[in-house]
Order: C-alpha cells, then structure tokens, then sequence
C-alpha cells in the first residue's frame, strides 16, 4: 500500500511504500497500491511490523529517511529524531508525533 499524508506546518511528507502482507495468507509477492486516505466510512490504514514508510521533510532533508522499516518493537529510526513508536497509528498519526518532536 502506499499512503501520503501532508502536513503545510513543517512540509512534513509521510508515505507508506508497502504494506507487510495480510495474516490471511503470505504469497511472497508484494503489491503497491496507491492510498490516499481512508475512504467515506473506512478506517485509516495503520501501520504494522514490517511496513516501509518514508518520511520527507522538506525544509531540512537531514531529518528525512527514503525507507524506514517498522522493526518488530514496533519503531522506526529517523535521523536526529531517533526511534519513534509507529506501530497502529495511521499515517496522519506518524506525522503529528514526527512534527512533535
């Protein structure tokens, strides 16, 4: 799955380039699609252990990382900001806690 949230306070960009693959069962492939936020009446994605996700932040590349892995403690790792707990909050979340820090 791949997700975009935008935030204009700080030029914030989180994506999710793809999603780890459903428990209902593991074909090895993986498959990108776009997200763009929930649809009326759906639940925002969440982030899960081994979810891919990129953070861009525009103003200061330094803080930004092309591809950070949800670990299985449930974090991932950014530049200056260290680890940060991602694991079942949704895009627009990881964004708010990366623009709170």
């Amino acid at each position: 799955m791949r997700a975009r949230a935008w935030t204009h306070r700080g030029g914030l960009f989180v994506a999710l380039l793809f999603a780890h693959n459903s428990a209902g069962g593991c074909s090895g492939r993986s498959t990108a699609a776009l997200y763009d936020g929930p649809r009326l009446g759906e639940p925002e994605y969440r982030l899960g252990v081994a979810d891919v996700i990129a953070v861009d932040i525009k103003e200061n590349p330094t803080f930004s990382a092309t591809q950070a892995v949800v670990r299985p403690d449930g974090h991932i790792t950014l530049p200056v900001v260290n680890d940060v707990k991602v694991v079942g909050l949704t895009p627009t979340q990881v964004r708010a806690e990366v623009i709170r820090r």
